[in-house]
């Protein structure tokens, strides 16, 4: 209620909007699409695994 109040009003309104869209793409938007391009999970490294019998196999 002041001189420029509804200037300030119409500025306020696309900056929190601005605010709350960019906070939802940073946590949601874009490690969703680097968990598509990248693929979910943790890489699979071969293994060598030793049975009890001295034989040695590659991991699946």
């Amino acid at each position: 209620t002041g001189a420029g109040s509804e200037v300030m009003q119409r500025i306020a309104v696309p900056m929190i909007g601005g605010m709350v869209s960019s906070t939802a793409l940073t946590l949601v938007v874009i490690p969703a699409i680097y968990a598509l391009i990248k693929g979910f999970g943790l890489p699979q490294k071969s293994e060598v695994k030793l049975e009890l019998n001295g034989t040695i196999h590659a991991a699946p």
